[in-house]
Parts: structure tokens; sequence; C-alpha cells
């Protein structure tokens, strides 16, 4: 998707390799990673930025390029409501961590660990 983050990710990664994406010969553009994922399954796509876990639910190989955190920022009575609480539980249980490990690419150690409060 033009102007996206995986389209930058993409542009750094080809641009360390020497490449651009001027030089490929086939591009698709399409809106979602498991667009992109479905493309390389039937064979319409190559190559494409994604998240591990997108991959493994396609059966796609995966080469890591970079790592990402994701911060949720949101009032201080959201962040103690109690099905937030029973999300982020369920994120450091055994379960949780299963599927994480399952789906591949996902570090949720530090999953609802509060990083600034204005009190």
């Amino acid at each position: 998707q033009e102007g996206g983050g995986s389209q930058r990710a993409l542009q750094e990664w080809l641009q360390t390799q020497g490449e651009s994406l001027t030089q490929l010969t086939r591009t698709v553009e399409v809106n979602s990673e498991r667009e992109l994922a479905a493309a390389i399954s039937r064979g319409d796509a190559d190559v494409g930025p994604g998240a591990q876990s997108t991959a493994t639910e396609f059966g796609l190989g995966f080469m890591p390029l970079s790592q990402a955190c994701c911060d949720l920022v949101m009032p201080q009575g959201v962040f103690f409501r109690a099905l937030l609480q029973q999300l982020l539980d369920w994120l450091h249980s055994p379960a949780g961590r299963e599927l994480a490990a399952r789906l591949g690419g996902y570090d949720v150690s530090q999953s609802g660990k509060l990083v600034w409060s204005p009190q």
C-alpha cells in the first residue's frame, strides 16, 4: 500500500541491498498483510513485508528484517477497566504465551506494562 509502513520498510530494506522499488520487475498493491500473503500463495507476488504470524498462517517462509513495538495510549481509567486487565492477564497466561509462540514473532512479556502516567 503506497505510503504505508510496510512499503517504507520494504524500501529501506531494498536500499540496504543496493536496490529500489523501481528495480522490481513486478509489483502488486494490496491493502493488508493477509491480502499480500494470499497473493504470494497464489503466485501473484514473490515477496513482501509482513508479520511472521501472517506468513505462518499462510504456510509461507519468513525472514525477519526488524522488530517493532506497539504501545497503546489510553486514559488511565480505561487501563484499569476489568475487561482490559483480563485481556492483559490472559496474554501472560500459559494459553496466551502458547498462542503468541505458535503464531510466531510476538513477545508478550512486556504486555500491560504501564510506561508512563501523569501522576
